[in-house]
């Protein structure tokens, strides 16, 4: 321990203390796994409970790949026991689901025990160190240059609302923040609500706030109402309030917002919103809907595990005849 620790005041103690966890945590992992952690193409880190118990990773650009990194059944329980201990929790035989984070922000999903036939599994999701721009989406054939020009006049230029599809993993995140480095010089006030800090967003004039289990994501985002901004960007839609507080944000004068939701399709994630909104208003809100999203984009895995941009809609209404969303795709 630092000498100095005890002449430390209590800010002082807690930086060093999670310094030494980070470091301890580091040797814990070795240096091959760390490489991965450090690796700025890696999006996520997976462990099987196959027999060989390699180290799957997910790449920009590639999809899941297969490593030469072996993490037997000893030594991923030592780093699901400390991360249990870093994030104060417990983890054996009668709670054998983890879910926390790593000192550096990473997100973490351990199961050990019975479930898994006592070898455990775990996922390291990671925020993004490299920001991927718009340009390297037309560049890695993810995306066409008329659905990204489409999507930067639309968003940044005209401050248009985009709601972001896509399944477990697909891209939502990583493609919203492409969508985000492009308000780098914008002089609009920008507030980002998140439960775990993902997006990223290089504007000067931004507020960042992290939800809770006692303080919600609906709640912050009342809150925010108060602080004079421009938009309003929500990392994921999981709830009816939320859901319903954020349409009525972007219906009253805070346009240029984004969220992202789990859905199979772009029209799928208009109705998971509408299933939500269902849990908490009596009267459908279609019309709503409609009214707030203009942009829709569908990011799904192709057959090889690549992100591919599948849709992007413009949303132009809803038609109360056929009871239909007015869409109109954005071809190449």
């Amino acid at each position: 321990m630092n000498d100095n620790f005890y002449q430390m005041n209590e800010i002082e103690k807690q930086k060093y203390k999670k310094e030494q966890d980070r470091l301890y945590f580091e040797r814990l992992l070795g240096e091959d796994f760390l490489k991965l952690l450090k690796d700025d193409f890696v999006t996520e880190i997976m462990l099987n409970n196959d027999e060989e118990k390699h180290l799957w990773v997910d790449k920009f650009g590639e999809g899941m790949v297969e490593t030469n990194i072996i993490v037997n059944n000893v030594e991923a329980l030592k780093i699901i026991e400390n991360v249990a201990n870093l994030n104060k929790k417990v983890v054996n035989d009668d709670n054998p689901i983890l879910s926390g984070s790593l000192p550096n922000g990473e997100r973490f999903e351990a199961i050990i025990g019975e479930c898994v036939n006592f070898s455990p599994i775990m996922a390291i999701r990671k925020p993004p160190a490299k920001i991927f721009t718009l340009d390297e989406y037309v560049e890695k054939k993810v995306i066409t240059e008329k659905q990204k020009d489409f999507i930067v006049q639309k968003f940044v230029s005209e401050r248009k609302n985009i709601l972001i599809v896509g399944g477990t993993s697909s891209g939502k995140t990583t493609f919203a923040n492409a969508c985000l480095e492009k308000l780098t010089n914008t002089k609009d006030r920008i507030i980002i609500i998140e439960d775990t800090q993902e997006l990223k967003c290089k504007s000067k004039n931004i507020v960042r706030l992290k939800s809770t289990y006692k303080i919600v994501t609906s709640l912050l985002l009342k809150s925010t109402m108060r602080f004079n901004p421009t938009r309003v960007m929500i990392g994921e839609a999981r709830d009816g309030q939320t859901c319903l507080d954020f349409l009525m944000a972007l219906n009253s004068g805070h346009p240029g917002g984004l969220v992202t939701v789990h859905a199979d399709s772009a029209e799928l994630g208009l109705k998971k919103v509408e299933q939500y909104i269902n849990m908490v208003s009596q009267k459908p809100q279609e019309e709503m809907i409609a009214s707030a999203f203009d942009i829709i984009v569908f990011i799904e895995r192709d057959e090889n595990q690549n992100r591919k941009i599948k849709e992007v809609l413009y949303l132009e209404g809803w038609d109360e005849v056929s009871k239909k969303y007015i869409l109109t795709p954005v071809v190449s």
